[in-house]
């Protein structure tokens, strides 16, 4: 069930504290450990671009490849350290947890929890991402689109699944890595089970969303366009509805994407997006990288550094009408209370609500221009949600 696998020297360096080694042994559908002297290391799954900057023992497995870094940032080709992989078999511990799951009402919940917290997961996705977004399209009277692109879906399109089972009769999934299509008859017993268990109106439209075809399942309302970018996506008809979530903070141009999301988008048809403005690096230092000058921030530059203000201008001027906007920040209970930013509490504000800025004019005073000109509530604002129709 266990495979032990020793890392073997020279590793190839990936820039900033980051090494990638090949295993000698396949580490698909493992459960992956990575241990530093015996001890492990972590966390798992970050993303290539924090390894290198932040280093401290992160760590991903990536086709068959692991990029990893020193628990203290040191040279891994140098510092003489064991580096070692335990490789659990997924299948079988997957089967162990299912049973001991299902007879553990606390662990069940706790692992919905867990699944919850992550992008691209089945009930963060399948769940919550749909009952934020089409909340904000029932709370302004606008129907279930039948055309719906989605922007940054991620390898799992199951936002778009649940569209579908909800009425939509086409649903672009759009990411710039491949794009899953087809199911396996594994998890379509699974999830019809679940739809039965918690909304028995999804398990009696089941049919109408999944077609078998061969071995697998397909969605014949899906459409996932992987392996390409949004700006590419110029044979595409025109769509009632598009959102995106954690997306937008990444573009190059802005306005660019702004224009191309009103080209693809009929007359009258709404988009809703989420954009998180902190500094991807480090959420417990949301403000950091307006720290730095252009030049500085230039060989990182992970995020496009708008604002709220500034998204809102930039809809705005590509033809776009603000319906609803909602904006993500501390709570004045917090901020009296002088929490830290890992600490206080957050909640969601409307357009009647008045936010009390976290950031001080001591925090402002340490950002460069044009940041430090910022008004702090502006800069205060950790994320928008927002609701827009194309005029």
């Amino acid at each position: 069930m266990i495979t032990r696998i020793r890392l073997e020297r020279p590793f190839n360096a990936d820039g900033g504290a980051a090494y990638i080694a090949t295993p000698d042994s396949a580490l698909q559908g493992a459960l992956v450990f990575l241990l530093e002297d015996e001890k492990p290391l972590g966390p798992p799954d970050t993303e290539h671009q924090l390894i290198r900057e932040l280093g401290g023992g992160r760590f991903s497995v990536w086709r068959g490849d692991i990029h990893f870094s020193a628990s203290d940032n040191t040279d891994c080709n140098e510092n003489g350290r064991d580096y070692q992989i335990l490789a659990l078999d997924n299948a079988m511990l997957r089967e162990q947890m299912i049973s001991h799951f299902g007879q553990d009402d606390e662990a069940l919940l706790r692992l919905i929890m867990e699944n919850a917290r992550h992008n691209n997961r089945f009930f963060a996705n399948f769940f919550q991402y749909y009952e934020t977004i089409t909340g904000y399209l029932r709370r302004n009277g606008i129907v279930v689109p039948e055309a719906v692109l989605e922007i940054g879906s991620g390898a799992r399109p199951y936002t778009g699944l649940r569209f579908l089972f909800e009425g939509a009769k086409r649903y672009v999934a759009n990411d710039l890595f491949e794009v899953q299509s087809t199911f396996s008859p594994t998890f379509i017993e699974a999830l019809r089970a679940t739809c039965l268990a918690i909304n028995p109106i999804l398990w009696l439209r089941f049919d109408s969303v999944f077609s078998p075809d061969g071995q697998e399942f397909i969605a014949p309302g899906l459409e996932p366009v992987g392996g390409r970018s949004f700006e590419t996506l110029d044979d595409a008809e025109p769509f009632d509805f598009m959102h995106s979530t954690s997306v937008l903070e990444h573009v190059r141009d802005p306005e660019k994407i702004a224009g191309k999301m009103a080209s693809l988008l009929k007359p009258g048809g709404h988009m809703w997006h989420s954009i998180d403005f902190r500094d991807h690096r480090d959420f417990g230092k949301p403000l950091a990288f307006l720290e730095l000058t252009e030049e500085q921030y230039a060989p990182i530059s992970t995020e496009n550094r708008l604002r709220a203000s500034d998204w809102v201008g930039i809809l705005k001027d590509s033809g776009f009408q603000i319906v609803e906007r909602q904006d993500w920040t501390m709570t004045p209970e917090s901020v009296e209370a002088g929490h830290g930013i890992m600490g206080a509490a957050y909640r969601f504000f409307g357009p009647n609500d008045a936010i009390v800025p976290f950031v001080t004019e001591a925090m402002r005073s340490r950002l460069v221009e044009p940041f430090r000109s910022r008004d702090l509530t502006d800069l205060s604002i950790i994320c928008t949600q927002v609701l827009c129709r194309k005029g």
